[in-house]
């Protein structure tokens, strides 16, 4: 596998197409940092990734604000 043990980091992964990416991402082996400006939620989607076997991280983060990031 190409992604086996990659870091990598996906922004907007609470909902839409940023959580079909992370989740993809991570069910072929990557390692995911997570990030939305919404941790509640992308808490949930961590723990659904990771139930299934994957490596995961959420990360509360807002890529318009620089202190965010």
């Amino acid at each position: 596998m190409l992604l086996k043990d990659k870091v990598v980091i996906v922004t907007g992964a609470s909902a839409g197409i940023g959580l079909e990416i992370a989740k993809a991402l991570v069910a072929q082996g990557a390692r995911g940092a997570f990030t939305a400006r919404s941790l509640p939620r992308l808490n949930d989607e961590v723990r659904v990734a990771t139930a299934q076997g994957g490596s995961a991280l959420a990360i509360q983060m807002d890529v318009t604000s620089d202190e965010s990031v």
